[in-house]
C-alpha cells in the first residue's frame, strides 16, 4: 500500500527539482527504517544517480530512437523526474528505490530507473517496481 510521505529536493542531472517520496506501505501504514535508510543513502549518494544519466539517453534512443532526431542534448525534453519509491524489503535486498519519470513517449507506464543496494539495476516502465 503506497504511502506519501514529503517531497525531497534534489539535484537530478544538474538541474534541481522537488521529488515526492513514496513508501509502500504495510496495511497499517508503518515505513520500516531500512526503507527510510534507503531514500537516503540513495540521496547522499547522488552522484549514483547523476551517473545513470548516460543509461537513461541509451535506454531511451534504444527504445524511441526513431522518435529522437540525433544524440540527446537535453534529456528534460523527454525525462521528468517526480517520485522516489521506496519498496518493502525482502529477504535478499534491503534497499529498493525506484526513479519514477514522466516519459514523454510512454505517459502511462513512465520511465522508471531501479536501484538496488545504491546500484542501477534496471531502467524500464513502472511495472520493474511496483
Amino acid at each position: 500500500m503506497p504511502n506519501k510521505h514529503n517531497s525531497i529536493d534534489i539535484k537530478i542531472w544538474n538541474r534541481d527539482f522537488e521529488v515526492e517520496v513514496e513508501f509502500d506501505t504495510y496495511s497499517d501504514g508503518t515505513i520500516l527504517d531500512c526503507q527510510k535508510d534507503a531514500i537516503k543513502e540513495l540521496v547522499r549518494k547522488k552522484h549514483i544517480i547523476d551517473d545513470s544519466l548516460p543509461k537513461v539517453k541509451e535506454y531511451c534512443k534504444a527504445i524511441d530512437g526513431e522518435k529522437i532526431d540525433g544524440e540527446i542534448d537535453n534529456i528534460f525534453k523527454y525525462v521528468i523526474p517526480r517520485t522516489f519509491y521506496i519498496q518493502s524489503p525482502n529477504d535478499k535486498i534491503s534497499h529498493v528505490v525506484g526513479l519514477i519519470c514522466a516519459y514523454k513517449f510512454n505517459p502511462d507506464y513512465g520511465l522508471v530507473l531501479k536501484y538496488v543496494d545504491e546500484q542501477l539495476q534496471e531502467i524500464g516502465t513502472s511495472n520493474i517496481i511496483y
